[in-house]
């Protein structure tokens, strides 16, 4: 008894605990997964450690204003045999000699190169800090994308689970009444036709939901929890005009144009020095070592001016120049690209937004009208005027203006949070999204003028290991409801044998499997086609499936063949035309005359193994012109 009176208090305790921890869940705003990713994003973590890779340009440009200082030192073995002819003895000696040496480096002039090297350095620096924000607010765009297109999804998919459910209520119905003899075959046909395509929408929308959700944690980095709507970004423009004067302004992609274009221009200026005269000034401090005798030590010091003109270095100079000056017109157009680019993008935002607003505005009033249908009909029917295809299209339309609906806010959403990153408003300091950990400034200032180490403040930046998330739980889609099976006729004959009443059942029908196969060939589609007729209203492409899979090409050489076969008996009509076409040798093997008409109805049966071929090459394929714009 003790015992289990432990089990219940761990219970009770297990069950408050939960409690309490699902009250304490809140939904994640949007700003708060900006932030995250803000922090966490390893293609903005890359980007950052691109820039900072980018500063140790000054330092390398600045190196020629400061002296270079080399240490050199040498030893060896000389041995000397002093065979002149006024000595009375030749003499042999071997030497250790030994020399060490001071250098030092310091330009003077070079034809101002280092100011030139200077400046690239400099705009090149500045392009890699707007490059960072091109990248900062394009993933902060696609991640409140991908924020949003979660919480679409997730409303489909109610949206879809509800209208499964509706309709499943109205199929529970029809075959409570169809039992009654209040309702027909042909009710049933409709409603379960309607509550396979339910079924069908409500899976597609939660594979949607999981393609979604792995975006999310793509971009994000975690899985999304409970995620709460957010509201339309403030401060847009008003009009088309001031969007796009406003891109123009502040545009990180023109930036970054810009700064490459001026980094362009002070490159010529940079190879264009290697044409003018160098000014070096040299000082050197040495001391040998026997050098010529055992006991010698010969110190030197010496201080130089050495100045180098170049004459002729086989013209790669100016061929360097007319490149650089070519570099310098590619990155004009590549400015003014960014420039039409950053308007393109403002202008095509900014309808989307007006667009989308009246779309919300049209699909608001469409719900409501749908609404008001559905309730009409569903009262019409109760009275008798109305069938059950018209409750069941009142119904589909009201949940497609629902969906339409979301998808309008989704896509105002979307367009707004496009046109801020379009001015250059979606980074994290301009969204407020909290105190920011990285600024490139403090790390230029510190390698700027840093002559000595090989290391710097960089190295200790966060990022150095990339945390590893675990991976998600496998997500489990509802099952499909028991009753939906496949869209064929033998599934509606289940019900018809359950039921008492035996009109749906056609005698005739019953005797015409045991024919022969190729008698079965011709009123097969009869008996088929009959029970299907009120689902082919439903769906306007059935009448045109026959013949869907042909196309004029494969029909022009069956018609050459078949269209003498019904003007005379087959005996008659295969033998006069098969001898003009077909070559004497194959004459024998046309003698089985009366297997010829079967023959035909296979050959127009085994058509379609060849037409897809040539339809997928007539299917058109524009669509694909849209990709490589840039």
């Amino acid at each position: 008894m003790q015992r289990h009176t432990h089990r219940s208090i761990l219970a009770l305790a297990v069950a408050t605990g939960l409690l309490g921890i699902g009250s304490n869940l809140r939904a994640e705003t949007l700003e708060e997964a900006l932030y995250k990713v803000s922090q966490t994003n390893p293609q903005i973590r890359a980007q950052q450690a691109l820039v900072r890779a980018t500063d140790e340009l000054a330092p390398q440009a600045l190196y020629n204003w400061r002296p270079t200082i080399t240490a050199t030192a040498e030893t060896g073995w000389d041995r000397k045999n002093d065979n002149t002819a006024t000595t009375s003895d030749a003499r042999t000696k071997s030497l250790n000699p030994k020399a060490a040496k001071i250098t030092i480096n310091e330009y003077l002039f070079r034809g101002g190169r280092t100011i030139a090297a200077t400046s690239v350095a400099e705009n090149k620096i500045l392009a890699e800090r707007s490059r960072l924000m091109v990248t900062e607010s394009g993933v902060l765009t696609d991640s409140a994308t991908a924020y949003l297109r979660v919480l679409l999804q997730r409303e489909l998919v109610n949206l879809t689970r509800t209208s499964e459910l509706g309709i499943a209520d109205e199929l529970a119905g029809t075959r409570r009444r169809f039992d009654m003899g209040e309702r027909t075959r042909t009710d049933i046909s409709q409603a379960e036709t309607r509550h396979a395509k339910a079924v069908g929408d409500r899976v597609s929308a939660e594979s949607d939901l999981a393609v979604a959700e792995a975006m999310y944690r793509g971009l994000m980095g975690f899985d999304p929890g409970n995620l709460n709507a957010p509201a339309l970004p403030d401060a847009l423009p008003a009009k088309r005009e001031t969007a796009i004067a406003l891109a123009l302004e502040s545009n990180y992609g023109i930036a970054a144009a810009l700064y490459d274009e001026k980094a362009a221009r002070h490159n010529v200026k940079l190879v264009k020095g290697e044409l003018l005269p160098t000014l070096a000034l040299q000082g050197t401090l040495s001391r040998d070592w026997e050098s010529s005798t055992n006991e010698s030590r010969i110190d030197d010091a010496a201080l130089k001016l050495m100045l180098t003109v170049p004459i002729f270095d086989g013209g790669l100079a100016y061929s360097k120049t007319r490149q650089a000056r070519q570099l310098v017109s590619q990155s004009s157009n590549t400015l003014e690209k960014a420039r039409r680019d950053a308007a393109e993008a403002a202008s095509k935002t900014w309808d989307s937004m007006m667009l989308a607003k009246e779309r919300i505005r049209v699909s608001q009033a469409r719900v409501a009208a749908a609404d008001t249908a559905l309730a009409n009909v569903s009262r019409e029917q109760s009275f008798g005027t109305r069938s059950l295809i018209d409750v069941l299209d009142a119904r589909q339309d009201l949940v497609d203006s629902k969906t339409a609906l979301v998808r309008a806010k989704f896509d105002l959403m979307v367009a707004a949070f496009q046109l801020k990153q379009s001015i250059g408003e979606m980074t994290a300091v301009k969204l407020n999204l909290g105190e920011p950990d990285y600024n490139p400034v403090p790390h230029y200032e510190e390698v700027h003028d840093k002559w000595f180490g090989t290391r710097s403040s960089g190295d200790k930046e966060r990022g150095a290991e990339v945390p590893v998330f675990a991976d998600p739980p496998p997500r489990e889609l509802a099952p499909l409801p028991a009753d939906i099976k496949a869209a064929s006729p033998l599934s509606l004959e289940a019900p018809a044998r359950q039921t008492p009443v035996p009109a749906p059942v056609v005698p005739p029908v019953a005797p015409a499997p045991a024919s022969p196969a190729p008698m079965s060939l011709e009123p097969a589609p009869v008996p088929e086609m009959t029970p299907q007729a009120p689902n082919t209203s439903a769906v306007p492409l059935a009448p045109k499936a026959p013949p869907s899979g042909f196309t004029m090409e494969s029909f022009a050489p069956v018609q050459s063949e078949a269209l003498p076969a019904p003007v005379a008996p087959p005996a008659a009509a295969v033998t006069e035309p098969l001898p003009q076409p077909v070559k004497p040798e194959a004459a024998p093997k046309a003698e089985p005359q009366p297997q010829q008409a079967p023959t035909k109805v296979e050959t127009i049966l085994r058509v379609p193994a060849k037409p897809p071929a040539t339809a997928f090459k007539e299917t058109p394929t524009g669509f694909l012109a849209q990709l490589g714009n840039e």
